[in-house]
């Protein structure tokens, strides 16, 4: 076909197209020429011409002559029905999804569309079209939740190395989170309530992915529990060994992600370890709930989860020492594990039995043992030296408890003993008879 501008081709084209172009949804004639078939037809032709945009061989690269380019496409406006605003809405969209296709390797990109966004942003407050509302909605929607996907579990997607990526991640997402609670405003005829959108957002994204890093912590220990190779290799209780990983997690959260997440959230690592003090107390509160009786691993994991929970207070006081509350809010979300509480009442108990024991033991040999002056040379019962050594092996078994409490809890066990030593002497001297003079 001859394609000449003069053609009769070109002409019989030309006339065909401006007579679809020049038609309008209700039939009145306009000065501005648009396809009436439909605005999504239209901007799908729109983003394959600003595709052109990017060169053939270097898919994330822009051509040179992109100004250019971009002037040549603006001329298809008033066929396709465009304007600044929905080309804006476009742009960032074609922006964004060239960084999503070619792998996310061109950051710049992202940048360019989170830039481009920020007039979106202005051009929706300013534009209340029912048609432009639902293109944007639309739009903001898939960005926010490609986005927020990595966001709510960023543990699994940034580190120390690309932490930085992960700040336009964030901008992007709070930017257009916030322009869709203006469009659901505008959309509902709703007064739209004072939210800190950023905040909130943030937060979640911060809580969730705390949550998910805590999740993955605990059930690699687990599995790696599971082999009887590795339980010899480490033989600390499960939740000793997940004390000291969310330790290191705790530090990392505040050295690597808080830096970057306080922009939005001024609290960012207080929520961070308030989030995996409250994981790691529901899995310490089942654990306690099973303990029956005192035992090494009982008072590994409650020492472990003592010096946790004083890492991740420490850390929360600290990152809330400009707070407007010094931290309060944060620090009523950490339910204490209260370790040394649940400790001594373990080692109250261990007392209660060895006491007990003890008791019993008096009561039962007492009634037994038979008293021949002739047949024991050394002059004192047997039971008298066998109580003695039970009295010495509970003291030396107590101060052998792997505890920091000693002192504080000595009294009881003397108590305890000094109970069954009297119990001891007042039933052997009644055992003994009264004394007969001649």
């Amino acid at each position: 076909m001859e394609t000449g501008k003069q053609s009769e081709s070109m002409h019989i084209l030309r006339s065909t197209v401006m007579s679809l172009a020049c038609r309008s949804f209700d039939g009145s004639v306009s000065e501005i020429c648009h396809w009436a078939d439909g605005v999504p037809f239209n901007l799908q032709l729109y983003q394959m011409l600003l595709d052109s945009c990017f060169d053939l061989n270097e898919e994330t690269c822009v051509v040179e002559e992109v100004d250019e380019v971009l002037e040549l496409v603006k001329k298809t406006w008033v066929v396709l029905g465009v304007n600044q605003v929905l080309h804006n809405l476009c742009f960032s969209w074609v922006l964004f999804h060239r960084f999503v296709e070619t792998g996310q390797v061109e950051v710049d990109l992202l940048f360019a569309a989170n830039n481009l966004l920020l007039e979106v942003e202005k051009d929706a407050k300013a534009t209340r079209d029912s048609v432009h509302s639902t293109i944007l909605s639309s739009t903001s929607s898939l960005i926010l939740a490609w986005t927020e996907k990595r966001l709510l579990a960023y543990h699994d997607f940034f580190y120390s190395g690309n932490v930085d990526l992960m700040q336009i991640f964030v901008s992007l997402a709070v930017l257009v989170a916030k322009i869709l609670v203006d469009d659901i405003s505008y959309e509902y005829g709703r007064k739209r309530k004072e939210v800190d959108v950023a905040h909130d957002r943030v937060g979640n994204y911060i809580r969730s992915s705390a949550r998910s890093a805590f999740s993955q912590k605990a059930e690699m220990i687990k599995l790696s529990k599971r082999s009887s190779r590795n339980q010899q290799r480490n033989p600390l209780p499960v939740l000793s060994i997940l004390a000291q990983d969310i330790t290191e997690l705790a530090f990392n959260e505040k050295e690597i992600y808080s830096p970057i997440l306080k922009r939005w959230h001024p609290l960012a690592a207080g929520t961070a370890v308030a989030t995996l003090h409250t994981c790691y107390g529901n899995e310490l509160k089942q654990f306690v709930s099973d303990i029956s009786e005192l035992s090494p691993d009982a008072v590994q994991v409650l020492l472990a989860a003592d010096r946790l929970e004083k890492v991740l207070v420490q850390i929360a006081v600290e990152d809330s020492v400009e707070s407007e509350d010094g931290g309060k809010a944060i620090i009523q979300e950490m339910t204490p594990f209260e370790a040394e509480a649940v400790i001594a009442n373990l080692v109250k108990a261990w007392i209660r039995t060895r006491v007990d024991r003890l008791k019993e033991w008096v009561g039962r040999n007492l009634q037994q043992e038979v008293w021949n002056p002739k047949a024991n040379k050394d002059r004192f019962a047997p039971s008298s030296v066998e109580v003695l050594r039970i009295i010495d092996e509970t003291l030396e078994a107590f101060f052998l408890l792997p505890i920091t409490m000693h002192p504080v809890l000595l009294p009881d066990l003397v108590r305890g003993l000094d109970q069954c030593l009297q119990q001891y002497i007042s039933k052997a001297k009644s055992g003994c008879g009264k004394l007969h003079q001649t």
